[in-house]
């Protein structure tokens, strides 16, 4: 762990990727200053979006889908989760406080038709046409489409996740640039488990933090609604903290992914289907992993 908290001075020293430094401003392209907590709606101008997304490495989008999708979607939501059976490699799994079994991620949404028609969704294919350099994952690849179900009062698996990037252990060679695409079913505050970004940070390396490190950064919280969408670069910093409890509703999100045209694997294992070490579904905290090797 001593030698991975280096890793932002040596990616510093050999590639010449700066260190992170959150007292800097965030300014766009044309060197504007950028507030890292705006928000925006999907309209036909997507220019101002873009151009958010690529200087903070992520964007919240506001009221994007109807209450009417997300009844389908949130009833979607509980089918999978009926579905989902420890150590099924389709679903990711944790433990909470009283040493229950709980469902964290279901990775083959699109097994089901409401999911996996979104990519042909209007507002979906509106997002994609913003990332022209980037194309939509079929929904019929692992990962296509996957739920995430925040819990509270988890201690085991990954849940409540420290800053991290999705690209990390290796994987920004093969997956990145990469965006992913939260839709929210309920709110998510940050009671409910909203997730934080380190706005600019793609950008930049920044040094792995322990879930109880004092000197672990604020962030910015992008707390949405349901219906709301969040975009995210996969390499920019960002934690999903546990929620607090006794909230009416925890922070369940639909995920979708925009790549590069570009075969990342050999039909081989997925790169987060890899991080399945454990029959019970159960994923390790980077610091775990380390003490095992």
């Amino acid at each position: 762990m001593n030698f991975i908290r280096w890793e932002p001075a040596i990616r510093a020293m050999f590639h010449g990727r700066p260190l992170y430094d959150a007292s800097l401003p965030i300014t766009s392209s044309r060197g504007v200053v950028i507030d890292p907590a705006a928000v925006f709606p999907l309209t036909d101008d997507t220019v101002p979006i873009r151009d958010f997304l690529d200087a903070t490495g992520y964007v919240l989008l506001k009221n994007v889908f109807s209450e009417q999708e997300l009844t389908l979607f949130r009833s979607g939501a509980e089918k999978l989760k009926s579905m989902a059976k420890e150590g099924d490699n389709t679903s990711w799994w944790g433990k909470n406080q009283r040493g229950d079994a709980v469902l964290t991620r279901v990775i083959h949404a699109a097994v089901l038709a409401e999911f996996n028609r979104l990519y042909q969704h209007p507002q979906v294919k509106k997002i994609e046409a913003m990332l022209p350099e980037l194309k939509a994952m079929s929904p019929d690849e692992v990962d296509g489409v996957t739920v995430v179900y925040k819990n509270p009062a988890m201690v085991a698996g990954l849940s409540d996740l420290p800053w991290h990037r999705d690209c990390g252990l290796g994987g920004h060679a093969v997956m990145c640039p990469k965006i992913i695409c939260s839709i929210y079913l309920y709110d998510a505050t940050p009671a409910a488990g909203a997730l934080k970004f380190l706005p600019g940070s793609h950008k930049a390396s920044f040094g792995f933090m322990d879930a109880n490190d004092n000197a672990a950064p604020t962030g910015v919280t992008v707390a949405a609604k349901a219906g709301d969408v969040s975009l995210h670069y996969s390499d920019v910093m960002h934690c999903a903290p546990p929620p607090a409890l006794g909230s009416h509703e925890y922070r369940i999100s639909v995920l979708l992914n925009f790549d590069r045209d570009f075969q990342h694997h050999r039909g081989q294992r997925h790169y987060n289907d890899v991080l399945l070490g454990s029959e019970d579904g159960q994923i390790d905290h980077l610091a775990k992993a380390v003490e095992k090797a």
